[in-house]
C-alpha cells in the first residue's frame, strides 16, 4: 500500500469486465462503468437479470478483478494482491442465501470467525461480538444454532459477521431476495441505521423497488453500462425509461403516475406513501372540476 493516495470513497475507473464462456467466447458484463461511492452513503443497484449489478457488486470488494479500467478502494487498487486483506476489511460482502455464508453451527462463534483469522485477541473478539449483535438487535440469539434461526435472523447473522470488522462499506447483493415481506423490512431497518447511526456506507444490490426508494442515490444498470444514476425521485420520474428496459417502480409511483394520466396533477417521482397521501388531500380539498 506504500504511495497510494488516500481517498475516502470507491472509484471505478473504465471498468470493462468480460466472463469467458466454454467455448472461449467473451461476453462483456461491464462496459465503460465510471462511479464514485463515497462513505457514509446509502446507494441502491438495480438492473434487469443480466445487466450487470451483481458483477459490479463483486468488483468492489475484489472478488473480481477488471478485465480492463481499474477499481480503488480507499485509494487501494484491487489489483494489488498486497491491498488484499486491506480492501476487504473496509468491504463487506453479505450475499443472497445466508447459508452459504454462515460457518459454524452457533451464532456466536460464527460472527467470530473473521476476527480469528485476523488474530484478535479473546478478550476483544468477545466484546465485538456482542457488541455487534447487540446493534443488530439478536444479542439474545448468541448461544442459538444457526439452524434454530429464521431467514431474517440468519442474515443478519451473516451482516454481523461483517460488521464487526468494522467496515466502511458494506455491499448487499440480492441480501432481501429469499425473505419473507416482514423479514426484509426488519433487514432494510437495519442497514438504515447502520448508516445513519455509525456512517458506514451501503451499497444495496435489489430488484425491490420499494428498497431501492429508501436509498440516497439509485443506480440503474442496463446491459453493463450505467443508464441513471440519481436521486430516487429523479430516477423513478423515468417511468417508461426503467419499463422499457424490465423495471418496474415502486407502487405509489406507479399509481401516482395512473392518475396523472386520468387529468390529476402530481409531482412526478414520489416514492412515500405519505407525500402521496398529503398530495391527494390537496387535490380532494381543491374546486372541483
Amino acid at each position: 500500500m506504500q504511495g497510494r493516495k488516500k481517498q475516502n470513497m470507491i472509484e471505478l475507473k473504465n471498468v470493462h469486465f468480460s466472463y469467458e464462456s466454454a467455448t472461449k467466447d467473451t461476453k462483456l458484463a461491464l462496459n465503460r462503468i465510471n462511479l464514485k461511492i463515497s462513505c457514509g452513503e446509502f446507494v441502491a443497484v438495480v438492473g434487469a437479470n443480466g445487466s450487470g449489478k451483481s458483477t459490479l457488486a463483486k468488483h468492489l470488494n475484489g472478488l473480481l478483478i477488471p478485465t480492463s479500467g481499474d477499481v480503488l478502494v480507499l485509494g487501494a487498487n484491487t489489483k494489488c494482491e498486497e491491498d488484499s486483506i486491506f480492501i476487504k476489511k473496509n468491504v463487506g460482502m453479505v450475499f443472497q442465501n445466508p447459508d452459504n455464508q454462515l460457518v459454524f453451527t452457533i451464532v456466536e462463534e460464527d460472527v467470530a470467525f473473521a476476527l480469528e483469522n485476523l488474530g484478535v485477541p479473546q478478550q476483544e473478539m468477545r466484546e465485538r461480538v456482542e457488541k455487534t449483535l447487540s446493534q443488530l438487535n439478536i444479542l439474545e440469539y448468541k448461544n442459538a444454532s444457526n439452524a434454530e434461526l429464521s431467514g431474517g435472523q440468519k442474515q443478519l447473522v451473516a451482516i454481523a459477521g461483517v460488521l464487526v470488522i468494522n467496515p466502511k462499506f458494506i455491499v448487499l447483493d440480492e441480501s432481501t431476495a429469499m425473505l419473507d415481506p416482514q423479514s426484509r423490512d426488519d433487514v432494510m431497518c437495519i442497514l438504515k441505521k447502520l448508516n445513519s447511526e455509525l456512517g458506514i456506507a451501503v451499497v444495496l444490490i435489489t430488484h425491490f423497488m420499494e428498497e431501492a426508494a429508501l436509498a440516497e442515490r439509485i443506480i440503474v444498470m442496463n446491459e453493463g453500462k450505467v443508464e441513471l444514476d440519481d436521486s430516487p425521485r429523479q430516477v423513478f420520474k423515468k417511468l417508461e425509461l426503467l419499463e422499457s428496459i424490465g423495471l418496474s417502480v415502486p407502487q405509489v409511483t406507479k399509481f401516482c403516475h395512473e392518475l396523472n394520466l386520468l387529468g390529476e396533477n402530481l409531482p412526478l417521482g414520489i416514492v412515500d406513501e405519505n407525500e402521496c397521501a398529503i398530495e391527494l388531500a390537496k387535490i380532494l380539498k381543491g374546486p372541483r372540476r
